[in-house]
């Protein structure tokens, strides 16, 4: 029976002792860092050195292998093995973090979508008269195309303008061009005619209450840390006084004869009545992405 007993017993401890042996091998081999990419990409790495403005590591995989750098305003964190991290952008770790809880039980979720999605911006003449401030959403994606809404709130010295629009950018998360289709309400601050006398009743009109249509064409730069700039050419459309054709018409009135004896026309310049009239105009746009 001692014999059964020290048998089980030096089996145990073998077993015991096999199982820490393996454990001792294979535990280590998927201790690893991990980096999360702004690309989106996830590597699986040792951490070899940090610095103020670098990493530098090799590929867990390929330990003996050659060392990558990546700058660290590129990479959203670190995981490291002993659970500490190391954030490098607040925002996209953010981001990250909602990403990761929205995957099912499979662990399947929607690509994940670092770009900015919201814009504060000053603007410089463009649709909504001297300077406004504005603010614009992305409502939707679908690979390079993406669309904007759009609202603000500006002014020239006698008028008050509030901009609106839907506006698509097409091209990478950065980068795009932009086609868009925008509104303003504009009030003026002034109601008699003989003062209206800012450069924006010549778009507008000298009445109380306009509101102007203005498709445009232009180019943003949305980069994710946070700076914003748009260029635009609208062309506004409105019951204005100053459209393609100019703000005055010139009436025949007479027909004289020069010292020469030869016929001319005498014409009267008469400044347009309010009409219906495109004009060419161009904004700037300067402000922060998040």
């Amino acid at each position: 029976m001692k014999a059964l007993l020290k048998a089980a017993a030096a089996n145990v401890i073998k077993q015991i002792f096999l199982t820490l042996l393996f454990l001792g091998f294979f535990i280590p081999s998927f201790a690893q860092d991990i980096i999360y990419k702004k690309d989106g990409s996830v590597i699986h790495a040792k951490i070899q050195e940090v610095t103020e403005t670098a990493v530098r590591y090799r590929r867990h995989n390929n330990p003996n292998g050659p060392t990558y750098t990546d700058l660290r305003n590129k990479l959203i964190k670190i995981v490291y093995e002993s659970g500490g991290e190391d954030i490098y952008d607040q925002r996209a770790a953010a981001k990250l973090t909602a990403w990761e809880a929205s995957k099912d039980s499979l662990g399947n979720a929607a690509p994940l979508d670092l770009s900015s999605s919201s814009f504060v911006y000053a603007e410089l003449l463009g649709i909504s008269g001297i300077l406004s401030i504005n603010y614009e959403g992305q409502l939707a994606k679908d690979g390079p195309v993406h669309l904007y809404g759009r609202l603000g709130l500006g002014f020239s010295n006698a008028s008050l303008h509030v901009p609106h629009g839907f506006l698509l950018g097409f091209g990478s998360d950065a980068s795009q061009l932009e086609l868009g289709i925008n509104g303003a309400f504009i009030s003026r601050f002034r109601t008699n005619p003989q003062k209206a006398d800012d450069a924006f009743s010549f778009l507008h009109g000298d009445g109380e209450f306009r509101y102007s249509i203005s498709p445009s064409l232009g180019y943003r730069y949305q980069n994710p840390d946070g700076f914003f700039f748009k260029f635009y050419v609208p062309l506004i459309i409105s019951k204005d006084n100053f459209g393609i054709g100019g703000r005055y018409d010139y009436i025949p009135t007479s027909i004289s004869t020069n010292s020469w004896g030869l016929p001319y026309t005498d014409y009267k310049k008469v400044e347009k009545p309010g009409r219906w009239g495109v004009t060419p105009w161009i904004g700037f746009g300067l402000g922060y992405s998040f």
